[in-house]
């Protein structure tokens, strides 16, 4: 059962503190973020099958880095020494910011950001960071988190790898601020996964020099319900401690998928087993759908409802038009 806590920073911590350092402009439909054992910050670029660059871009972060924030996307990290987290506060230095509880890895796109945490030696604990203090997404009782990051996707859910230890996960679980959005079953071995982001839709962990794959990235592949890992690309992860995603308030997304926005729209049943009406405040001037891997599979006008039974259960992606402006929501079809 899923239970919220409340626990305060020492400090007053918003999200637009994190993006108070204009932040230079990066394309993001190539880059993503690794911290080496040094504390480096190094950006990288997947240009097809081949990794470029390493550039480092900020020293002393620690261990782990996310990139996030609505406009100016700046770097955020756990303290290493202490309990909370460390914020970029000016291009070459970091600011410290306290909490009361054991953080050990996060990651976030725009204004979502999610933290891994720690109680009683085992990355058990699932937050959401609301701008003032960290919510209880999930506590897992009976598993850890196996693998040693968390990825936040363009719709604000984070993306986790679950097990019995760190040699044997067997899910990969989709959580957005409220709870659980899907579960996906996926079994290997873990252990030596030190990082995970997020590139044009799909998602990408970090191999260290041993184990699965060793000194790649390798693409998490999502089929309807399945789960298989893609063809790795070389990169060395000998000395890497963690990965973070780029995103800087636009969008680079090759697929065609933004980010979800609330705005007028809703979408129902969802989840659901075959049809879907959807609502709006404003007249609906076009609807288009799109799978997980951001194949368009609909685009229909003067429509209020869409039709899933001849589809594969899984996530898709609605995007709504109307007067006012492009609205993205996601549904989840199941069996």
């Amino acid at each position: 059962m899923r239970k919220y806590l409340f626990i305060s920073f020492f400090c007053c911590f918003s999200l637009t503190t994190l993006a108070q350092v204009t932040a230079p402009a990066i394309n993001c439909s190539t880059v993503f973020f690794t911290v080496n054992v040094k504390g480096q910050i190094q950006q990288w670029s997947l240009l097809g099958d081949t990794v470029v660059g390493g550039d480092v871009v900020l020293n002393n972060c620690g261990r782990s880095i996310a990139y996030c924030g609505e406009n100016n996307s700046q770097f955020y990290a756990v303290n290493p020494q202490k309990n909370g987290v460390i914020f970029q506060n000016s291009d070459t230095s970091w600011a410290n910011l306290y909490g009361d509880i054991k953080l050990v890895n996060g990651g976030g796109h725009l204004n979502d950001i999610f933290f891994m945490g720690n109680e009683g030696g085992k990355n058990n604990v699932l937050f959401y960071f609301n701008g003032k203090s960290l919510e209880v997404v999930e506590r897992f009782e009976d598993q850890i988190i196996s693998s040693a990051d968390v990825a936040v996707d363009n719709q604000g859910q984070a993306w986790i790898f679950i097990g019995d230890d760190l040699s044997n996960n067997t899910h990969i679980k989709v959580y957005s601020r409220k709870g659980l959005v899907k579960s996906y079953n996926l079994t290997m071995n873990s252990k030596h996964i030190y990082g995970s982001f997020f590139l044009n839709d799909v998602l990408y962990l970090g191999m260290g020099a041993r184990g699965l794959n060793p000194n790649t990235i390798t693409p998490v592949l999502i089929k309807g319900d399945k789960v298989e890992l893609g063809s790795p690309v070389n990169f060395d992860g000998t000395n890497m401690h963690d990965m973070a995603s780029c995103n800087n308030g636009e969008d680079n997304s090759t697929s065609d998928i933004k980010k979800m926005l609330d705005h007028n729209i809703s979408i129902y049943p969802n989840p659901t087993t075959g049809h879907v009406n959807v609502v709006s405040d404003e007249e609906i001037l076009l609807i288009e759908m799109y799978d997980a891997n951001g194949k368009k599979l609909l685009d229909a006008r003067n429509q209020t409802s869409i039709d899933l039974n001849n589809e594969a259960s899984g996530q898709y992606y609605i995007r709504v038009h109307t007067a006012s402006g492009k609205y993205n929501k996601t549904v989840i079809k199941i069996d």
